[in-house]
């Protein structure tokens, strides 16, 4: 006998475990281009960088003084703009001087925060603004009139001295461009608007402005401007009105397909009217028909003088993607400044109200409707990827049976052809083909009853050898 096979024993390797390998990550220096300013540029950076100190709540002031030699209404500020690429410390270079600017009281009113004028076309006012000097040393002042626009983040400035007065300041004369103030005194300067006859009746701004340049021996030139607001409108027609340009509303879809995503909602608020105007702002985005409608909270509107823009972007959480998104913007316009003037509000018949203006003027509601696709892409994805599944399980079924009839097909076409073949085998050989002619026995075979019957021995005929 074979000797029995015996298998050897397994032999297990020990795990042997490797430590994991971090490569550091290596930062690469951020590379670009060094910036060289030239005498213009430097200029033009230092006119940029010069800020008007707009007295709102009260008078202004260039750089805080004690409170005992400051008036109460005023308020002190400073701003350096250094034309200098390699100084880094304006405030070690800037020449510190104070100086105070308000209104001038008068028969026009006291204790004014800013100016507010209505003229006819052709008429004149004579106005007084108070700069006071604050330092121990003289004080050299240019005096301008400036037009007013809106600034990016919603407040009032001033043009700068080199651009050309289109507006209000075009109108704007002083009794002097120029002005020395004595340590501690105050000077009152008389300044004059005179409308033209051809003036557009609406809502003009702008600023009496006090300002002070200088350059030191190390290059940096600072510029400091203080003024006092001027609100003027010209007497006439006033159609206050705003509208919303370039709406669109986009989404933001999340994978999970049970919630919800952000739709955001862009469009310009443009002051179409005369008059300036600030806005409260609605916002709301729904499916079709308004469904699962959700509300934002937008910021105001600032203050716009006529033929101004704001950009508006608002991001509205909870938006569900019913394939297509619609928003709505309302704006309700107010009439800053003017007495009587109050927000609107739409009536039942969706008409707009408001409280009228000084001339009576009435501002109505501004709504603005946009759409945009909001498809629900995760969802799309799973119905068509069960939509797909089903399909290929039909089409694999039916492979299968075309398959299962062809095998059974074939199955059939043999059978049939082993039967021909062997008819034609016995018709080759009858001999083989009858076993009685070779003396074996005849098999019984029972012929069945065509009318169905089972009874063989009545309806059968019987055939045995």
């Amino acid at each position: 006998m074979p000797a029995p096979h015996h298998r050897p024993p397994s032999v297990r390797m020990p795990h042997l475990w490797m430590p994991h390998l971090r490569m550091p990550h290596l930062r690469m220096p951020h590379v670009g281009t060094a910036l060289v300013r030239t005498p213009r540029a430097a200029l033009v950076a230092a006119i940029a960088g010069v800020l008007l100190v707009l007295v709102a709540p009260g008078p202004a002031s260039a750089v805080p003084a004690p409170a005992s030699d400051l008036a109460a209404t005023e308020v002190d500020a400073t701003v350096v703009a250094a034309t200098d690429p390699d100084a880094t410390d304006p405030d070690a270079t800037a020449t510190h001087v104070t100086w105070g600017v308000r209104t001038a009281s008068g028969d026009l009113g006291a204790d004014r925060q800013n100016y507010t004028h209505e003229l006819d076309p052709g008429e004149s006012v004579t106005d007084a603004v108070v700069v006071t000097n604050h330092d121990d040393t003289p004080l050299d002042l240019d005096l301008y009139g400036a037009d007013g626009f809106t600034t990016a983040a919603g407040q009032l400035d001033v043009a700068g001295p080199d651009v050309d007065p289109v507006g209000l300041a075009a109108w704007f004369t002083a009794a002097t461009d120029h002005v020395t103030i004595e340590p501690g005194e105050s000077l009152q300067v008389d300044f004059a608007l005179t409308v033209p006859d051809d003036a557009q009746p609406g809502d003009y701004a702008g600023a009496v402005v006090t300002s002070l340049g200088s350059t030191d021996a190390a290059g940096v030139s600072v510029d400091r401007r203080l003024g006092v607001r001027i609100h003027l409108r010209v007497s006439g027609a006033l159609t206050p009105a705003l509208a919303v340009e370039d709406l669109a509303v986009t989404y933001d879809g999340t994978v999970n397909p049970f919630a919800p995503g952000v739709a955001t909602v862009t469009y310009t608020v443009r002051n179409t009217g005369n008059a300036r105007l600030a806005a409260g702002q609605d916002v709301r985005v729904g499916g079709p028909w308004g469904l699962a409608s959700v509300q934002a909270e937008a910021a105001d509107v600032p203050e716009l003088l006529p033929g101004e823009s704001w950009p508006v972007r608002v991001e509205v959480a909870g938006a569900w993607p019913l394939v297509r998104l619609g928003a709505t913007v309302t704006l309700d316009p107010t009439l800053p400044g003017s007495e009587g003037a109050g927000s609107v509000g739409a009536g039942s018949d969706g008409a707009g109200s408001a409280g009228a203006g000084s001339d009576g003027a009435r501002v109505a509601d501004v709504v603005a409707t946009a759409s945009g696709w909001a498809v629900p892409w995760t969802v799309l994805l799973l119905v068509g990827g069960a939509v797909g599944a089903l399909l290929l399980a039909r089409r694999r079924r039916r492979l299968r049976g075309a398959a299962e009839e062809a095998r059974v097909a074939a199955a059939v076409e043999e059978a049939v052809a082993a039967l021909r073949a062997t008819d034609a085998t016995d018709d080759a050989n009858p001999a083989d083909a009858n076993p009685a002619d070779q003396g074996g026995p005849v098999p019984d075979v029972t012929v069945p009853d065509v009318t169905g019957s089972s009874d063989t021995a009545e309806h059968g005929v019987a055939v045995r050898s």
